[in-house]
C-alpha cells in the first residue's frame, strides 16, 4: 500500500525474515520420549466430584499410552508436542466423562 505525503508516493517495502533462526519450511523437530504427566494437575480439587475425577485420569492416562507410541513412530514428536498431547488425552477424558453425565 502506498504511503502517501507533501507531494510524493513512496511505496512500502515487503516484510523479509531477516532472523538467521527462522524455521525453515520442512524442518524437523528433534525427537523426545514423552513421559507420562501426572495427571492430578488436570482436574478440579472438589472433593464432591473425586469419583469422576479419578476417573477421568484414569481414562486420560489410558489414552496417553495408546497414543503416544502411535505418535512416537509415525510422527515423531518431539517434547514441544508434550502440553499438546496432554491436552488431547485431557479433552477426551472430558469427553467420556461428560458422555457419562449425559447418560445418567
Amino acid at each position: 500500500m502506498p504511503i502517501r505525503g507533501a507531494g510524493c508516493v513512496a511505496v512500502k517495502p515487503r516484510l523479509r525474515i531477516t532472523s538467521p533462526t527462522a524455521i525453515k519450511e520442512g524442518g524437523i523437530v528433534p525427537r523426545a520420549v514423552l513421559a507420562e504427566p501426572d495427571w492430578a494437575g488436570a482436574s478440579s480439587p472438589n472433593p464432591a466430584v473425586e469419583a469422576a475425577n479419578a476417573r477421568c485420569r484414569e481414562v486420560a492416562s489410558t489414552e496417553w499410552r495408546r497414543v503416544v507410541p502411535i505418535l512416537e513412530v509415525a510422527a515423531g514428536v518431539g517434547e514441544v508436542d508434550h502440553s499438546t498431547v496432554k491436552d488431547l488425552c485431557v479433552c477426551v477424558a472430558r469427553i467420556d466423562q461428560a458422555e457419562r453425565d449425559l447418560s445418567e
